[in-house]
């Protein structure tokens, strides 16, 4: 199922918004276009009206969340830079922004554990540009002969995992620390650690 368009009107918008709200804490399965609309202080008509279905809304707010962390991450490659170090300035962009509003990777991980309920192919398609983004970094990099011997898929799969954690569980992280990423000094002890984790992971070494 292709995306649907962008709706440009201010309902549509403040739709849009709402439904990222709902679908980063309840997922794809647990949202519904009722609570959308309550929340959105608009009537489902009106939900159905701008965006169709519940799936179209979906595939939306996929799509602005891969739009949000493409630009992101674009803005943090600098390919003269030694890779490694290239790499950790997206890792600490990402953080950066995922610290600010983290519901664009709450909306990544719904999409990856409830594919089932969804059109596979169009989940896949919607962060597929994103994808295709670091692939084509990656390759720009090995045709410099940078990276080594590193086997950048796995350590890069492996470094989004380092900075997703994080965000996985708000409540289960104030249990375990007795506070959350809205205390600064928490923000700086956990990006530091996956600042350095990452950059290990990308063949480097890092100093506190």
């Amino acid at each position: 199922m292709p995306a649907p368009a962008p709706q440009s009107s201010a309902t549509a918008q403040r739709v849009l918004e709402t439904a990222l709200d709902v679908f980063s804490e309840s997922g794809y399965q647990g949202a519904s276009i009722r609570e959308i609309s309550r929340r959105g202080a608009v009537n489902v008509a009106a939900v159905n009206y701008h965006w169709g279905s519940k799936e179209k809304l979906w595939f939306a707010v996929c799509g602005l969340c891969r739009d949000r962390l493409m630009t992101t991450v674009g803005e943090a490659l600098e390919f003269p830079l030694d890779p490694p170090r290239v790499l950790e300035n997206v890792v600490a962009a990402l953080f950066d922004a995922l610290v600010a509003d983290p519901r664009t990777i709450r909306i990544l991980m719904w999409s990856w554990l409830q594919q089932d309920a969804q059109n596979r192919q169009s989940t896949g398609d919607a962060f597929q540009p994103l994808v295709d983004m670091c692939l084509e970094y990656t390759r720009l990099v090995r045709g410099s002969g940078g990276l080594g011997g590193i086997d950048v898929e796995v350590a890069l799969g492996l470094v989004q995992a380092c900075v997703m954690f994080p965000f996985m569980d708000p409540a289960g992280t104030r249990r375990f620390f007795g506070t959350d990423l809205s205390d600064p000094a928490h923000v700086r002890r956990v990006k530091e650690q996956v600042l350095r984790s990452s950059f290990l992971l990308l063949g480097g070494s890092r100093q506190s």
